[in-house]
């Protein structure tokens, strides 16, 4: 078993302002915090396996993504209180396929949801309302927000692509390594 505070499988995590470190534990299905030493602070258990998590850093929340069959998205205050979750498994507005899903904050506060089954990411005000969303053919895996409010995203083992916050292609990076 895992005493209080250990981390069985980390899986995703982000940090807020104060350098306090949040991981996403899958095995434990739990949200571990810790101090910008390594202190562990707190822990506690969403309602959905917590895959992947984003720190909204202007507002003071923390939002997960559920890969693993739900598709909701909860909002957390950053001790750990659950405020309100939205989405669900579908391929309408504000739904979501099951399989890679993740999650981001942009500087704003607005939270852009990663859907690789569906090819698409979607953009929600912090009360989980659809504001905006694209398509991307490429497989997407991963994303961040700039504090500029570009939106980067891995797209398979190889590829980065770089949108602004209204999903216009500015570049992509990356190649096949050897």
């Amino acid at each position: 078993g895992f005493s209080t505070g250990q981390i069985g499988f980390g899986w995703s995590l982000d940090l807020d302002l104060q350098g306090n470190v949040y991981v996403a534990d899958t095995n434990r299905g739990k949200i571990l915090k810790y101090d910008s030493l390594g202190n562990f602070t707190l822990e506690w258990t969403p309602s959905n396996s917590n895959n992947r998590i984003a720190v909204d850093r202007t507002n003071g929340y923390l939002y997960t993504i559920d890969n693993n069959g739900s598709g909701i998205v909860q909002k957390f205050d950053l001790s750990g209180a659950p405020l309100l979750s939205w989405g669900g498994i579908g391929t309408a507005t504000g739904k979501f396929a099951i399989g890679d899903l993740n999650v981001a904050v942009g500087p704003d506060g607005l939270v852009y949801c990663a859907d690789f089954g569906n090819n698409r990411i979607q953009v929600f005000r912090p009360d989980g309302t659809y504001v905006r969303g694209w398509r991307d053919t490429a497989g997407i895996l991963g994303i961040s927000v700039s504090p500029s409010n570009l939106v980067y995203v891995s797209c398979g083992p190889n590829l980065v692509q770089v949108f602004d916050a209204f999903g216009g292609g500015l570049c992509s990076f990356g190649s096949t390594g050897s």
